[in-house]
């Protein structure tokens, strides 16, 4: 778990300081769907990019390692617990399997869309 939250912080921070130039300069916004009409340059709009970029990955990096963490607790609560080495690891790779399905959407979907 622990390392879901540090795998989040460093995420954020990382897109944070990478786009920091966009932040400062701004970026263009259109006034069309088509992204034909430049309507401006905006710091505003840039501060909100960055940082939804910045907290999106950030939750797919820790439900990353957090919904695979959880499956297999859960799982040895209930008392499986493969032994074999083919096994152990087809079950490994499915929790992770199952956590990019699952937590790659939820990371994209938390923001509203641009329709």
């Amino acid at each position: 778990m622990i390392g879901g939250v540090a795998g989040g912080a460093a995420s954020f921070i990382n897109a944070s300081l990478m786009r920091r130039a966009e932040v400062e300069k701004g970026i263009k916004v259109f006034s069309d769907r088509e992204t034909t009409k430049e309507a401006g340059v905006s710091i505003k709009c840039a501060e909100q990019a960055v940082w939804e970029t910045a907290l999106s990955r950030s939750v797919m990096s820790q439900l990353s390692c957090i919904i695979p963490a959880s499956i297999m607790l859960s799982l040895g609560l209930m008392g499986i617990n493969p032994k074999g080495k083919f096994m152990k690891t087809t079950m490994e790779v499915s929790c992770v399997v199952i956590a990019l399905a699952a937590g790659l959407p939820l990371s994209v979907a938390m923001f509203e869309p641009i329709v």
